[in-house]
């Protein structure tokens, strides 16, 4: 590895660590909002079949983008910059942004899950999904330097 390459990473690993903040802060806020919003006693009255059915989407769509998105754009980065084999930093940058994006958008429908008291079963679900997807999304100088180095040895 070059000392080009070495600085390349830097600076995306600390871009990404910023950009995975920003959305931290957004998802705590919006948790700590909706926790003082049911201390309050606010929370929207639904009938349980409702909730039932608002958990079951919300569940859906927080395990589609905390796991299924991720995995499915990954791949095809990987595929399409394989079989071009050019490797752009610029195009990887945008890579890692969507996939901090992604779940931590995600776990935003979890905490809508939180907010409207769907059924245990499903919030617990969408939590779990929703903390895997950030655990993810954070971004390590390790992780980012390898996929780096992987792409530019195979694509030269």
């Amino acid at each position: 590895m070059d000392v080009t390459m070495n600085e390349e990473s830097h600076k995306l690993l600390k871009d990404m660590k910023k950009f995975f903040w920003i959305w931290a802060c957004i998802d705590i806020c919006v948790f700590i909002l909706i926790f003082f919003l049911h201390r309050g006693g606010i929370s929207p009255e639904l009938a349980p079949g409702a909730l039932r059915a608002f958990g079951i989407v919300l569940l859906i769509l927080t395990a589609a983008l905390c796991a299924a998105a991720p995995i499915l754009v990954r791949s095809l980065y990987v595929s399409r910059t394989l079989k071009a084999k050019q490797f752009k930093l610029a195009e990887y940058a945008r890579l890692q942004k969507n996939l901090t994006t992604l779940p931590m958008a995600g776990a935003l429908f979890a905490g809508l899950s939180y907010f409207l008291l769907v059924p245990k079963l499903h919030l617990y679900a969408a939590m779990i999904a929703a903390l895997y997807g950030v655990y993810s999304a954070i971004p390590a100088k390790k992780k980012i330097r390898g996929e780096i180095n992987y792409f530019k040895a195979r694509c030269t």
